[in-house]
């Protein structure tokens, strides 16, 4: 599947990382904001999958790819699946949502 991505260079984040408050959140979306966009592209590639399955399969760390996930998800470009036949275990024993990408949406 051919994915680009416009779904988020001017959406709910202006196509820089999200952040929750300022400080420490706002310093960690800053120092990563000029490779964002190619970990959302490299995440949307990945799915579906939990956070966790993604960040193994990346070689990347699971709070490097939740937030993409979640900036992802709030640019309609995937969406966590949570009913109970699409939760996997983590390796913390806890249940994951599955996300998924939406179709006819790309990086």
């Amino acid at each position: 599947m051919s994915r680009t991505f416009e779904g988020l260079s001017g959406g709910p984040y202006g196509g820089m990382p999200g952040f929750k408050t300022g400080g420490t959140s706002k310093a960690a979306a800053d120092a990563i904001a000029g490779s964002v966009e190619e970990l959302r592209r490299r995440v949307l590639a990945e799915l579906p999958g939990t956070a966790e399955e993604i960040a193994g399969r990346l070689g990347l760390r699971r709070d490097q790819v939740a937030p993409r996930l979640s900036e992802l998800t709030k640019g309609h470009l995937a969406r966590a699946i949570k009913t109970k036949t699409r939760r996997r275990n983590s390796e913390s024993g806890l249940t994951a949502a599955v996300y998924d990408a939406i179709a006819g949406n790309a990086l």
